[in-house]
């Protein structure tokens, strides 16, 4: 079981984050320079600072939970 994110996952993030940016939950990095809740979003995934937690499920019936920091 490999710990990369899919680039599926990726867009699965950023989008969740980008909605609770939208819906005015506060950012973990400077935002002057972003307009858009998905910029913000994307920035925050590429500095590793998105606070959420990503959990993955598998065919055996496991659970493995990835900090996508």
């Amino acid at each position: 079981m490999e710990d990369k994110i899919s680039k599926y996952e990726k867009v699965q993030i950023i989008s969740a984050r980008a909605k609770q940016i939208s819906e005015c939950a506060p950012s973990t990095i400077d935002t002057s320079n972003f307009v858009d809740a998905v910029e913000i979003a994307t920035e925050e995934f590429n500095c590793r600072k998105i606070p959420i937690l990503l959990v993955r499920s598998y065919p055996d019936g496991s659970i493995k939970e990835l900090d996508v920091n």
